[in-house]
């Protein structure tokens, strides 16, 4: 019987040289070459041409010791890049493309069944863009689903979806109370909460307090030495420009925008010197009452 489960032709000769070997040595038992051409290490029943029961090294040619296992145990099987010094190299999972610059082939990761077809987790497409949940990603991260990032307590960022549509939010150290969220909808009119205070996007922006930090505040105004406009130079300026001076145009702001602490200084300084201007009007009119009450008195 053993000789005709060994009986091969042609190119397997040399298997069969190498089984008798083995077998001699008495490992017949557990290594077999059948005539259909399967061979079975570690078993005498092979169900494909190649069937190994127990691990697997495949060591480098030659320069270095570092080698690639195939294993298991009771947990799961591994795929392992290792050496037996320290000399440990990098693990790499290719998909060659059809040409030396292509990018039409791509890595695809499998768990789970539906029907009992495998289901597609993970994506990474030649071009570099890479699917979570989606076998077409469009993004370098595509991700179809929910997203979660933990931090260093029992906080966590989340992003997902409901039947109105996506938000972020994030939740506190305990892990349940919500910090934040911001929506792509909004209830009640409020798109984004923050500590149950609100802001709404392209509406009002509500705030229990705004504390904008800017480099100079214009206190040098009621400094002995600045010099007001004069009132006559400061119409011309105006009819001239259509603003006042120091303030941003129409145009300006159309086009730029405004930083609010700049702004707010700026409209400070504008009422700082109205104020100056108010007390030079109010002390020349007391020096023509003053003109007028002695003028009245000579009559």
């Amino acid at each position: 019987m053993f000789t005709e489960k060994i009986i091969l032709h042609g190119k397997f000769k040399t298997a069969c040289i190498f089984f008798l070997a083995v077998s001699f040595t008495g490992l017949a038992q557990t290594n077999l070459i059948q005539s259909t051409g399967n061979v079975g290490i570690g078993t005498t029943s092979p169900a494909v041409p190649l069937q190994v029961k127990g691990d697997v090294i495949l060591g480098r040619g030659s320069g270095g010791n570092n080698f690639m296992r195939i294993h298991s145990d009771i947990n799961g099987v591994y795929l392992t890049s290792d050496d037996p010094n320290t000399n440990q190299k990098h693990l790499f999972l290719r998909a060659s493309p059809t040409n030396a610059n292509g990018k039409d082939r791509h890595l695809f990761i499998q768990a789970g069944k539906s029907n009992g077809n495998w289901i597609t987790r993970m994506a990474v497409m030649g071009g570099g863009n890479v699917g979570i949940g989606t076998t077409g990603p469009t993004h370098r991260l595509h991700v179809a689903g929910s997203g979660k990032w933990t931090g260093n307590s029992s906080s966590y960022t989340e992003i997902h979806s409901n039947g109105n549509g996506q938000y972020l939010r994030q939740f506190a150290n305990d892990g349940t109370t919500q910090s934040w969220i911001i929506r792509g909808y909004a209830t009640g009119g409020v798109q984004a909460l923050f500590n149950s205070g609100g802001i709404n996007v392209n509406g009002t922006v509500k705030a229990k307090e705004v504390n904008i930090t800017v480099s100079g505040w214009p206190d040098y105004v009621f400094r002995p030495g600045y010099k007001l406009m004069p009132l006559g130079e400061l119409e011309g300026f105006i009819l001239e420009n259509g603003h006042l001076p120091n303030i941003p145009s129409e145009a300006e702001v159309t086009e730029n925008g405004v930083r609010l602490g700049e702004l707010n200084a700026k409209l400070l300084e504008k009422i700082e010197e109205l104020t100056l201007y108010t007390i030079t009007q109010e002390e020349k009119i007391n020096a023509l009452v003053i003109r007028l009450e002695h003028l009245e008195n000579r009559k």
